[in-house]
């Protein structure tokens, strides 16, 4: 989502992934490396960055984006978020770059899955399979092979945001994963 806003391009492939490649200099990245990228991605979105890849494009325009939006709420006392139109203003106490930053993810994130939730239960409207859990960032559902397995593709879509987001899912007849 942050890639969509500062208006870096990336592929369906995981956004860690991808970067986790460049960090590493290496196509197949261990479940490791993998785990390292995300932790280093998440420090650079909230404002550290790390200094060996400062330099690259996607870590310029994530500072560009934290440095306007800090501009923004020092210049005019507030920023909206971009989804909900929510305010952050001068009114919260002990504001900076990262804290702003970190609202405006948070906010960003949950006003998008609110969204597809919205989207996936109009789909769901009269069909079999429903939802039995929704939490931060998964949904489970309660399929009911009645609705064929093409509901599967097209819930995998209205999620992905037409292929825009990426989407992991797991199956289990005991609800264990």
């Amino acid at each position: 989502m942050l890639c969509n806003e500062i208006g870096y391009e990336l592929t369906q492939e995981s956004a860690h992934k991808q970067l986790a490649r460049i960090y590493f200099g290496k196509e197949e990245i261990t479940e490791e490396e993998y785990k390292q990228a995300k932790q280093m991605n998440f420090q650079a979105i909230y404002g550290n960055i790390p200094k060996e890849h400062k330099d690259l494009e996607i870590f310029q325009k994530v500072q560009q984006y934290i440095d306007y939006k800090w501009s923004e709420f020092k210049g005019i006392g507030y920023v909206r978020c971009p989804i909900s139109g929510r305010k952050y203003t001068e009114d919260m106490k002990d504001m900076n770059p990262a804290k702003l930053m970190n609202y405006i993810m948070q906010n960003l994130e949950t006003s998008n899955n609110i969204l597809i939730l919205k989207d996936v239960l109009k789909y769901l409207r009269g069909k079999h399979t429903k939802i039995a859990l929704y939490t931060y960032d998964a949904i489970l559902f309660d399929y009911d092979k009645k609705d064929g397995e093409t509901i599967l593709t097209e819930l995998e879509r209205i999620m992905s945001r037409d292929g825009k987001f990426p989407v992991h899912y797991k199956f289990s007849d005991n609800l264990v994963l």
